[in-house]
Order: C-alpha cells, then sequence, then structure tokens
C-alpha cells in the first residue's frame, strides 16, 4: 500500500474531484451504433497531452460532444469535453494512458453527445511512449529556485525573511513569500522540495511515488520548461544587468522607491508591461496555455494525479513569479508637476525660459492572489467547465492555505496581508522621481503665444512668440513609459508693452497754426524708455529732460504757420531688442497723434423751449477747406437717436439731455458736440383741487422779482389775464425753494397763522362763490422742477377758505408749469 496524504484536506478532496470524471460502469461494452457519419481522428498516434484534431463533426454537435476514453472494450473511467481551436477546428487534448502511463498504448475514443447518446463506432488510438528525462523534474526545480533567488536579489529582498512566522515582511516582498513557500516550507501542507523527496502520493489509484516523478519527468521535458526557466534567467540579466545569481552590475541599483531616477522608472513599467506570461496571443502566454491545458489533461487520470499535482505547481509557481515581478513594479504614473522660473513676462524680459523642475509620481499594483493552483492551471482550458474542473475550483483550497503555516497565516492577516482566503499585495506609491529631460517629456502650448523648444542636451524651453496669455502642458511620453503617461500644464503671460498719448487727450489734436503744442507720452509695461519721435521736416520737436529715461515724457512740438501742412502725424515708436523684442515675432510698438487745423462748431438759432415732439434746425461751422459733415445724434444713455443729414432734429419722447454731433466726412476724429435739453411739455397750466373746488386754466408765469421780498420767487396763475376779477392765484416763495438749473427740488415747512411772515404763501382770489383762500397753514411740501426757464411743481397743505358764512380749512393740492416773465405763457 502506498503512502497517503491524510493529514491534508486538500487532497482528500482530490479523491472527490478525481472520482467525478469517472464512470462507475467500466464494463460497459458499447452498443450497435448508427453510422458515425464523418467524424475521424486527425492521427493514429499521439503523444500524451498532444493536441489531437478530429475532423468530419457537423456543425449542430460542436462543443456538445464529449470523448470516452475504453481500453479492451472497457470504459477507463477517463473523459473530456470536445473543444473548438482559435481557427474553430475540433480536438482534444490526449491523456496519459489510464492502465499503461509510462509505456503507452492502444484506446478507443467513444463519442457521446450531450444526452449521453453514443453517436459514434470507437475510433483506434494510440497513446505513444514519451521519452524518458531522468531527474528533469528536479533541475527544473533548482532553475526555478535560482529564477527566485534572481528575482529577489534584484529587488533587494532577503529571502530568510520569507521563510519563518512573517511576522514582520516588507509590503513589497508579499507575492514572493508563498512562492518561496511552495517551494520549501516543510511545515505546510504542500512544499515541492520536500513532497518530491518523500514516497507520499495524492490518492490510493496513484502509481508509486518514483512512477509518478517519470512520468512528470516526461511531461515537463516534453514542453521544455528547464530551456524556459534558464532563458528566462539569462533574458532578465542581458536586460536588467544583472548575473545570474541576481546580482546586479548597475552601480545605482534602486529597489521599491529608494533611489529611484528616470532610467530605474522606465525599466519598472516595462517589466509592469510584460504581462505575455497571461496573455495567450503571446508567444510566452500560448506557450503557458498549452501547459496548462496538458497539465489538466493528465490531471484527469487517477494513476497520474500525483504527477499532475506537481506539473499544476510548477506552472502556477512560474506563472506567479511573472506576475509578482511585474506587478510589484511601478505600473502607472499618480502625479506630475513642472515649474518654471517665470510664468508672467515683459516683452524685453520674455527671453526663452527652461523648465526648471519636472518631477513624477508613480505607482505599483494593487493586487491578490485569490486563484487557486487548480483554477489558475485549468482555466485557460475547456476542463473547468466539467463537472470535474467546476467541482476543483469551487472545493479544492490548494493555493495560498495549503503553502502557509497557520502562525505564517495568523501574522499575514495581522498585517493586512491575509484576509478571507485572498493573499492582498498594496500598491507602493515612489516619488519625487526627476524626468527632467526631453527624452521623457512632451510639451505643446494651447494658444499662440508661446512654442515649446527642445534643447540639444535634453533640456526643454518656453519661448515666446506673440503677446497674450497661453498653457503649457507637459506630459510623460507613452513610447517611453510603455503607454503611460501623466500631465501637468503651467498658465503663462505674456504682457504687451504699450504706449500712448495722454496729452492733449483729444486726437485729432486741432491747433492754431504757428502754435506751440505740448504733448506727453506714457510707457507702460516696460524695462527701458528708449523712443524714437518722427514728425514731418516742417515740425520742429523740443524733448524734455526726461526723454527716453522715464515712463512720462514730455515733447513740444512747434507747429507750421502753413495750413496747407496740416493735418499732420506725430508718431512715437518704442525701440528695444531686448529678449522677445529682438526676435522676428516682435512687432513694431508706435502712438500716433495727428495735428489739425480744422476747427468745427456747431449750433442753433432757436433757444426757444425744446419740448418732446418738437422740431430744431442745427447749423455748423467748419474751419478749413473740407466743409462736409456727417450729423449724429445721442441720448445721455449714449444711444443713437434720429437726426437728418441737414442738421434737422426732432425731440424723441422722452425728455433729458442729448447730444448733437457734427463730424467731417472725411476725418470722424474732427467734431463738434452741442447739449440740448428736451422738456415734457413748454406749455404753461395750472390745475387746483381742495374743497368743493376743481380748477384747471392755462395761463401761468413766473417771475423771480416778486413782491414779497427782494429776489423772491412768485408765480402768478390765472383764469382771463384780461378780465377784470378773473380767478387767480398768486405764490410767494423763497429763491431758496428755486433748483439748480435742470434739476429737481423738494422743500417741506410749516407755517403759522402769521401768513405775512412765512417763507411762502398762496392767495386764491375770485374763486367760484366770491370765496378767497389764503395759507398754508400747517404743514405744506413743494415740488419744484426747473429746465430751460420753464419751471413745474406741485404743492400741497393746507389753506383758509374765507366767505360771507364764515371761515373754513380746506386741503388742496396745486400744479402747475409756468414759463419765466410776464404773459410769456399766455395761451
Amino acid at each position: 500500500m502506498k503512502p497517503l496524504i491524510n493529514k491534508n484536506r486538500v487532497y482528500l478532496l482530490l479523491l472527490m474531484v478525481l472520482a467525478c470524471s469517472k464512470d462507475d460502469n467500466k464494463t460497459e461494452t458499447p452498443k450497435e451504433l448508427a453510422e458515425c457519419g464523418l467524424i475521424e481522428l486527425g492521427a493514429p498516434s499521439v503523444f500524451p497531452t498532444d493536441k489531437l484534431f478530429l475532423n468530419g463533426i457537423d456543425e449542430s454537435l460542436k462543443e456538445k460532444l464529449t470523448a470516452e476514453f475504453w481500453y479492451h472494450d472497457a470504459f477507463t473511467g477517463v473523459s473530456m469535453p470536445v473543444e473548438t481551436d482559435e481557427n474553430d477546428k475540433s480536438f482534444i487534448m490526449a491523456p496519459v494512458h489510464p492502465e499503461l502511463p509510462l509505456e503507452g498504448g492502444e484506446l478507443q475514443v467513444v463519442f457521446k453527445n450531450a444526452t449521453g447518446t453514443v453517436i459514434c463506432d470507437p475510433k483506434a488510438l494510440t497513446i505513444s511512449e514519451l521519452p524518458k528525462a531522468e531527474g528533469y523534474t528536479n533541475k527544473v526545480i533548482s532553475s526555478f529556485q535560482n529564477l527566485l533567488k534572481q528575482r529577489t536579489d534584484f529587488l533587494n529582498i532577503d529571502q530568510a525573511m520569507l521563510a519563518g512566522d512573517l511576522d514582520n515582511i516588507d509590503p513589497k516582498d508579499v507575492p514572493f513569500v508563498m512562492l518561496y513557500n511552495l517551494l520549501n516550507n516543510e511545515d505546510a501542507e504542500f512544499a515541492l522540495i520536500p513532497f518530491l523527496n518523500n514516497d507520499i502520493v495524492l490518492t490510493d489509484e496513484s502509481v508509486d511515488k518514483a512512477t509518478s516523478i517519470d512520468i512528470t519527468n516526461r511531461l515537463l521535458n516534453k514542453y521544455g520548461v528547464l530551456d524556459y526557466l534558464n532563458q528566462s534567467i539569462k533574458d532578465f540579466e542581458a536586460e536588467n544587468g544583472t548575473n545570474a545569481s541576481g546580482k546586479s552590475n548597475k552601480t545605482n541599483e534602486s529597489a521599491g522607491c529608494y533611489n529611484l531616477d528616470a532610467e530605474d522608472l522606465v525599466d519598472q513599467m516595462r517589466s509592469a508591461a510584460n504581462t505575455e506570461y497571461s496573455d495567450p496571443n503571446t508567444i510566452t502566454g500560448k506557450y503557458f496555455n498549452d501547459l496548462s491545458k496538458a497539465a489538466a489533461a493528465v490531471g484527469i487520470i487517477p494513476q497520474a494525479a500525483t504527477a499532475a499535482t506537481i506539473v499544476g505547481a510548477i506552472v502556477w509557481a512560474i506563472q506567479k513569479i511573472e506576475e509578482g515581478y511585474s506587478k510589484t513594479r511601478l505600473s502607472h504614473f499618480t502625479e506630475f508637476e513642472f515649474s518654471l522660473l517665470n510664468n508672467d513676462f515683459l516683452e524685453e524680459k520674455a527671453c526663452p525660459e527652461p523648465i526648471l523642475t519636472a518631477v513624477v509620481y508613480a505607482a505599483s499594483q494593487d493586487w491578490s492572489i485569490d486563484k487557486t493552483i487548480w483554477e489558475s492551471l485549468m482555466q485557460a482550458s475547456s476542463f473547468i467547465s466539467t463537472p470535474a474542473g467546476k467541482n476543483i475550483v469551487e472545493e479544492i483550497g490548494f493555493g495560498a492555505v495549503s503553502t502557509f503555516t497557520s502562525t505564517q497565516l495568523s501574522n499575514l492577516a495581522n498585517l493586512g496581508n491575509w484576509e478571507d482566503g485572498i493573499l492582498k499585495v498594496p500598491a507602493i506609491e515612489c516619488g519625487p522621481i526627476n524626468v527632467l529631460n526631453s527624452k521623457y517629456l512632451k510639451g505643446k502650448t494651447q494658444g499662440s503665444a508661446f512654442e515649446v523648444d527642445y534643447t540639444d542636451i535634453g533640456g526643454i524651453e518656453v519661448y515666446p512668440i506673440n503677446t497674450g496669455a497661453d498653457v503649457v502642458e507637459l506630459s510623460l511620453r507613452t513610447d517611453v513609459f510603455y503607454g503611460q503617461t501623466i500631465s501637468d500644464s503651467q498658465e503663462l503671460n505674456l504682457t504687451p508693452v504699450e504706449i500712448k498719448w495722454t496729452h492733449p487727450t483729444t486726437n485729432p489734436y486741432i491747433v492754431t497754426p504757428g502754435d506751440p503744442v505740448d504733448l506727453q507720452l506714457e510707457l507702460k509695461n516696460t524695462i527701458s524708455f528708449d523712443i524714437d519721435l518722427a514728425t514731418p521736416p516742417e515740425v520742429g520737436v523740443i524733448y524734455g529732460d526726461n526723454y527716453s529715461e522715464a515712463p512720462n515724457q514730455n515733447f513740444t512740438i512747434l507747429t507750421p504757420v502753413d495750413e496747407s501742412k496740416y493735418p499732420f502725424t506725430v508718431t512715437a515708436e518704442f525701440i528695444s531688442f531686448e529678449c522677445f523684442r529682438g526676435t522676428k515675432y516682435a512687432k513694431p510698438i508706435t502712438a500716433e497723434i495727428i495735428i489739425n487745423n480744422s476747427k468745427i462748431n456747431v449750433y442753433t438759432n432757436d433757444d426757444t423751449c425744446f419740448q418732446v415732439g418738437d422740431y430744431k434746425e442745427f447749423n455748423v461751422n467748419v474751419t478749413g477747406d473740407d466743409k462736409e459733415v456727417v450729423w449724429s445724434a445721442k441720448n445721455e444713455s449714449g444711444q443713437t437717436v434720429g437726426i437728418n443729414q441737414e442738421g434737422g432734429f426732432t425731440a424723441p419722447n422722452t425728455d433729458g439731455k442729448y447730444y448733437i454731433t457734427a463730424a467731417l466726412k472725411s476725418n470722424s476724429e474732427i467734431f463738434d458736440t452741442i447739449e440740448v435739453e428736451v422738456v415734457g411739455s413748454c406749455t404753461c397750466y395750472w390745475n387746483f383741487s381742495g374743497g368743493s373746488y376743481a380748477m384747471s386754466y392755462n395761463q401761468a408765469w413766473y417771475s423771480t422779482q416778486g413782491d414779497l421780498t427782494t429776489g423772491s420767487l412768485q408765480l402768478n396763475l390765472h383764469n382771463d389775464f384780461d378780465v377784470i376779477g378773473d380767478e387767480e392765484m398768486i405764490i410767494n416763495m423763497y429763491t431758496s425753494f428755486l433748483p439748480e438749473e435742470g434739476e429737481t427740488k423738494i422743500t417741506t415747512g410749516t407755517n403759522d397763522d402769521d401768513i405775512a411772515s412765512n417763507l411762502i404763501t398762496v392767495r386764491g382770489l375770485n374763486f367760484p362763490g366770491q370765496s378767497a383762500v389764503i395759507g398754508p397753514t400747517g404743514n405744506y411740501s413743494v415740488t419744484l422742477k426747473w429746465k430751460n426757464q420753464y419751471l413745474e411743481g406741485t404743492i400741497t397743505g393746507t389753506l383758509q377758505k374765507s366767505t360771507l358764512e364764515g371761515d373754513s380749512e380746506i386741503p388742496f393740492t396745486l400744479k402747475f408749469g409756468a414759463n419765466e416773465g410776464l404773459l410769456s405763457c399766455d395761451n
């Protein structure tokens, strides 16, 4: 009886899995069958784990067939699904001979459909003997140890830290703990080296340990696993400058985040980007895929269960060391920033500006090992979809847990690396890493003010080509960092030089020929103040003491007497060749002022009250030979209103100030403007209401020389001035009640009964019924608006009414509009 592992739940469960792929009725002989159609084996003889193509399978049966293997007319208990490859060709994986696992022999292949019905006569197949490869598995394990040591030494991982209780393991070392334990951990449930050196087998159906290792030797040799490992060691040495033991030949070795430079970052991202081991479309990925399928095909043979376990563990370990090395390397950028000495420039300071700093932060992936060995082994083959395969995935934990002791698992859990059967590997972030070199960076600008340039020694500069704002963006080169990039941007601004004439403030400036003109020039955003002043030959210039030395410069222009020399232009040009000002991109910077002897005067001969809807003619006097003008008009808000080109203006419906302008047609900068006031009404009126009285008449005038006091304001309101005894009102107020021209004023106060001593008096005579009213008494309010000698207002208060029947008080409101002067508004 061969020794069994009975303490290990992993291998006891494996017995259940293997049983799922067997049929209890091994002596059943296939019944009489219908024609098999065109199904034929692609070859009469194959080696174990060869891909055996099947020809002639109907499309309706593809992926619905199962192949059973019979020996001497008895079912061996071994079956597998028929699969299709990437070219839609049907195949099965040739198994190890169920009864003769070493020497092989003949088998019969029986095909059944999805319902378990045999659809074809048995097909003869010979399983050939694999070449012997004594000691091959031990060589593979030895080479794998070298591979693991090479990777861990390169990463400065002490393998002694991978053993023991793992109570102080570095997070970056976690991916290699399982691999080390899978090889060496004698205290765990399973480790390859101890398992190879004892005589334990997995099930009582397995062949003896020596035969299992013999099968393993032959399978690993068939796929050249030793050659793969040795080549991987050589490739790593050539790529990373290490010898076979993993010792780095680099003078500045960096592991983790220590002493990283840009080249180290490139190397790490190259390693992180290498996922060929898991990509079935690559040569390496296809190799592992084929090897996984082969191990799966071996795993369904009870006699080869031990060999399949060893092969599966080795395949899983090789993939995981590649994955562990790749995923612990920095794989993506998390932050990037760069800086310049200046971001805001003046034209004379805007020289090519180098990028001062450029640093990046990068991180590895946060990942976990949560797949069992059998799952990762079989996921690439259709065996995982069979009942046996599903049972392996769901019920057998042959993976992380089986390679650790309980103490190790407890310590990993305390460190946050073990949770619910998952080995977790935290990401690490490194930085800042200096990447200031055009080899690693590329730049661009978003606008048209700056451009990016690269120096011969790897520097990066931004240089100005125009004034204004811009944004420069730098990013990591994807072609260098294996598809990874990140960017940062900086705002730039090139402030333009400004020069302008600040005196005189009008341009063109009108002068009397021969009179001197004082000019002042202002410079902004400059370092220097050099100015070139250009005038016609007949114009003289006296330069001020601060010429070309200060931001404000004074000049005196001696204008010509000859009127034919007008108009002329005085041009100031800023002269500098510093930085941007000395490049081909710099544009001339000038300020011009026109001196002319032409003059325009706008006037009107109609000074009467101008009310809404009235029409008024405006005239213009123009000195000089050019007489043709263009008329325009605007309101107080600057909005254009209508005026005809003869100067005729109809007052708009809104009262207020309006501005009438005449400008030379040949030069709109030579103009004159007159202000006019439009009032709501020029008509005189007065309306009285109070007590039983309601009167409305249109004879009203006022005077500032009334009879109350010298300089008093008096209003005279009549019914019919020419009729003796007409109804009239006389109001006297102090001139303090009168507002400024164009304004409105409200005055309130309180009168006493001594009317003669009050600031305002209101007398109403000859009211209907021979009544008279006088006041106001008590509180009163006066509102006056005064425009263009037209006075408009409202008075409220209380009056005394005197009649034959006696006196009484009446509240009143008086509204009026009046022109100045006797009978000036006798409507």
